[in-house]
């Protein structure tokens, strides 16, 4: 499987009325492409909160290990530290450059509706004018070399910076289950009806999920990610094992779920009582779960 190597994170900024705009920018390389040669690519531009979520979001990458470092000790923290690290030392991007889209054979759809949308605004094709149109960004090129290595002019008073919160906020993700292992220890993420929030996953992805969710705790909270992300995970590992009530959902399109239901029936039934060979089955069709 490929894995993604990310070697470095850096911004640029402009300032747009009373707005900053963002631009992230990431060095990367592909594990499974050679020779690897890294290459600088733009991954989101807009407002700070997005810019944030983005952060976050690709920082959930790391916890299954499609997004790492080339010393592979990529963590979300370290991530998540060093996009915001890049966010306070900015460099300048020019709000009035023409934006310039050329045509791959890959991209016809995407540079058409960019267009479109450009056209129906009735606006200059200026980055100040369109920032914010979904995609724009894998057409903007950062003053950055490839390397990372700025070759623009910083600036500073744009930057993100924040006076750190000693207090911590309270998330609400649910609640989460651990269930019986099949291969591997399998997760229940439940509302307060006990239904299941997406569906029961391994343990890196529920912690995935945790990661991406907590990005407006920045914004409140600033710094707070560093004790939330190292608390959940140690919650996660100290879970105990629960039984529970299941109930499966019919209109689950996984394979085996009509097999399931005839087996244990559509109404509740204890997850301890199912065979070991189904368990992968029974976490594909969970609707709710209840705890014994």
């Amino acid at each position: 499987m490929s894995v993604t190597f990310t070697c470095k994170r850096v911004a640029a900024a402009f300032r747009n009325g009373d707005d900053i705009i963002y631009a992230l920018g990431e060095v990367t390389y592909e594990s499974n492409v050679y020779p690897h040669t890294r290459r600088l690519c733009t991954t989101f531009m807009g407002k700070l909160p997005q810019v944030i979520k983005t952060i976050f979001a690709i920082a959930a990458d790391t916890c299954g290990g499609d997004l790492n470092s080339p010393d592979r000790k990529m963590t979300p923290e370290r991530y998540i530290k060093s996009a915001l690290n890049a966010l306070k030392h900015p460099y300048w991007l020019d709000a009035e450059k023409a934006i310039n889209i050329e045509e791959n054979h890959w991209n016809k759809e995407v540079r058409q509706r960019i267009l479109d949308t450009i056209q129906e605004r009735g606006t200059e094709p200026l980055l100040a004018n369109h920032y914010d149109i979904p995609q724009l960004n894998w057409y903007v090129d950062l003053p950055f070399s490839n390397e990372g290595k700025p070759y623009g002019v910083p600036c500073p008073e744009l930057g993100y910076q924040p006076k750190k919160s000693a207090a911590i906020p309270q998330v609400d993700f649910g609640k989460v289950l651990k269930l019986r292992p099949s291969t591997e220890n399998w997760f229940a993420r439940i509302d307060g009806d006990g239904k299941v929030i997406g569906r029961a996953e391994w343990k890196y992805r529920i912690m995935s999920e945790y990661v991406s969710s907590i990005w407006e705790a920045e914004l409140t909270h600033p710094g707070s990610y560093k004790k939330l992300i190292p608390a959940f995970r140690d919650y996660l590992r100290d879970l105990p094992q629960s039984d529970v009530l299941c109930v499966l959902d019919p209109g689950t399109k996984y394979y085996g779920v009509d097999e399931m239901i005839a087996k244990y029936g559509d109404g509740e039934f204890l997850l301890s009582s199912v065979d070991q060979e189904d368990l992968y089955k029974i976490y594909a069709a969970l609707k709710s779960v209840r705890e014994v």
